[in-house]
């Protein structure tokens, strides 16, 4: 993996923790894609806010820890664990998700976030032919 790519993911994950939208962006090709759980897609800087707004609305603690970082070229296999309350619930979670980080020229250009790992998996590997 790129020190680049890998001190470019920290980064990103920081910059989510600390609910800094703009670090975010900064670190975001104007016409990345982000896919979020559930496969709800968000393209460029103008949708990536609406998901950031959404997210941080529904669950106002949250907060994300990388566990582990796999290398696939220009793209970052992500394991993280997410943890925080439902806004109006205020029911606790703690759960382990995947997120994979495609980078280019230092910017990511896709971003998807997954349930299980053979999912993550799926995305980066080109199936046997």
């Amino acid at each position: 993996m790129s020190q680049q790519n890998l001190d470019l993911t920290y980064q990103a994950v920081a910059a989510f923790n600390g609910r800094d939208l703009d670090a975010f962006l900064a670190l975001a090709d104007p016409d990345m894609e982000h896919v979020a759980l559930g496969g709800e897609a968000y393209r460029g800087h103008d949708d990536v806010p609406i998901w950031w707004e959404e997210t941080f609305s529904d669950i106002g603690d949250l907060s994300a820890e990388i566990q582990a970082l796999r290398d696939f070229g220009d793209a970052v296999l992500v394991t993280v664990r997410v943890r925080g309350h439902g806004t109006s619930s205020r029911v606790p979670f703690d759960q382990t998700i995947w997120s994979v980080i495609e980078w280019h020229d230092g910017k990511v250009i896709r971003w998807s976030t997954h349930l299980r790992e053979a999912d993550a998996l799926e995305s980066v590997q080109p199936l046997p032919g």
